[in-house]
């Protein structure tokens, strides 16, 4: 397993969303005319008002039409965008940014998007950058 996967699934541990889909795309040609690339979110975690506490976290995988369907029958009060590197760098703070405008247009049903990076390392004048964007950094250091 890559570290960046590994790097996820730690993440998994520390967060109360209920529902994790992995590799979610946006930029979809339909919404942004047709030189538009497709681009894949790593991860999104969806949060409904109401959650129940004894269920695990439900981790999926799914394409444009199913995910827009989760999204279009369910209410969420919020999604997280998460992206993963090994370390904090300037192309994953663009890549979760661009990530946040091209989700809002694809999905306008969800009304707060946050944005998240997980690494396993930060400098901190990134970690300051991260901070005035409202990047919330999550750094997991025990890596394998």
């Amino acid at each position: 397993m890559n570290k960046e996967k590994v790097l996820l699934k730690n993440y998994l541990g520390k967060t109360d969303a209920k529902l994790l889909a992995l590799e979610v795309p946006v930029g979809l040609s339909k919404n942004w005319g047709p030189n538009a690339q497709t681009r894949y979110i790593d991860g999104v975690s969806l949060f409904k008002q109401e959650r129940n506490e004894e269920q695990d976290t439900k981790v999926l995988r799914l394409g444009y039409e199913d995910f827009n369907s989760l999204i279009k029958t369910n209410s969420f009060e919020k999604a997280e965008l998460i992206e993963v590197k090994r370390k904090l760098n300037r192309p994953v703070i663009g890549q979760v940014i661009a990530g946040k405008v091209m989700f809002k247009k694809d999905y306008p049903e969800v009304d707060r998007i946050d944005m998240i990076v997980v690494c396993s390392g930060a400098d901190s004048a990134l970690l300051e950058v991260c901070e005035k964007l409202d990047i919330r950094v999550i750094q997991i250091n025990k890596v394998k």
